[in-house]
């Protein structure tokens, strides 16, 4: 980091996070013990970075996809799907 952008803090921490950062799987099953279901992560550049997504909230108590449990809870409705 210092010889490519005379910034050695930043790329140490970065190294640092990459480091601690779960691999993708466990970061999966983390949401799901969190109460995302449909967990899915992709692996984008031969797995260097992944994106993952969840869907929060049952089912059964009306939530949509996009759409707050909150906002459900609470008997506001979001904008309808385009």
């Amino acid at each position: 980091g210092k010889l490519v952008a005379d910034d050695e803090d930043s790329y140490r921490y970065l190294a640092e996070s990459i480091r601690k950062h779960p691999p993708q799987e466990e970061l999966a099953e983390m949401m799901r013990e969190a109460g995302f279901t449909d967990v899915r992560y992709r692996n984008l550049t031969g797995g260097i970075v992944a994106i993952h997504s969840g869907v929060h909230g049952p089912a059964s108590r009306g939530t949509r996809t996009g759409e707050s449990s909150e906002a459900t809870r609470a008997g506001t409705r979001g904008a309808p799907d385009a």
